[in-house]
């Protein structure tokens, strides 16, 4: 009854991101992630074909309720992850508690905040660059053109648009017309990498958004406990 309370509490959530590496994946028990995606998360498995993208929707569900309990002391699995029509997640029954998820080969990030957030990561890898001249903008496009790692440089403006995206609840395909570095944006955003992702948070909040390594063993301890 009490961790039922709880989730209509005033309660702070610090801002902070929980991460989850894809080397740490392995083997873990499936059927015990399903059991606890709600009817809106489970027909998006339902409908997902790729292996790699099924395990990622249930990874980032349980690492949400993870992040939840572990910031707010909640017992229960009773948090309510929807999306609205442009995909964006967001807790139906907590309105103080304000997340964004992140993928990127495997790797998921969960960045929790009490007020609205984006984030976005990319594993620094060899990519193509191409795109560069067509979806970024003119100070984008010179911040690209002056690094001498054109591939981090490529990743670090990614990652700054998306989560632009992400925080705006607008289209990826409207991303071309985001100016990460204009003055507006340039406020709320900031960079870090982290075990060779680069890691792009969009907050207004202007606080360090800490990084806390989660294994899979954890998160199946903790469904196990509920």
């Amino acid at each position: 009854m009490i961790a039922h309370l709880r989730l209509y509490l005033n309660v702070s959530f610090p801002c902070r991101i929980f991460f989850l590496n894809a080397e740490n994946f392995g083997e873990s028990p499936d059927e015990l992630f399903i059991g606890v995606l709600n009817e809106e998360r489970r027909k998006l498995y339902d409908r997902t074909a790729d292996a790699q993208a099924r395990r990622e929707i249930l990874y980032s569900h349980a690492l949400v309720g993870y992040a939840y309990r572990r910031l707010s002391g909640a017992l229960s699995d009773s948090l309510d992850i929807l999306q609205t029509a442009n995909g964006k997640p967001y807790a139906g029954n907590v309105p103080g508690f304000c997340f964004s998820i992140s993928h990127s080969k495997g790797s998921i990030a969960v960045c929790v905040c009490d007020e609205n957030v984006g984030v976005d990561i990319e594993r620094i890898r060899p990519i193509g660059v191409g795109l560069a001249h067509r979806v970024f903008s003119a100070g984008e496009a010179d911040y690209f053109e002056r690094s001498d790692d054109k591939i981090r440089a490529f990743l670090e403006v990614w990652t700054r648009k998306e989560c632009i995206v992400k925080y705006e609840d607008s289209r990826l395909a409207d991303i071309a017309i985001k100016d990460s570095f204009s003055r507006r944006w340039k406020r709320l955003i900031r960079s870090t990498e982290h075990k060779g992702h680069i890691v792009t948070v969009c907050c207004g909040k202007q606080s360090d958004f800490p990084i806390t390594d989660i294994r899979i063993n954890d998160l199946i301890d903790d469904l196990r406990g509920l």
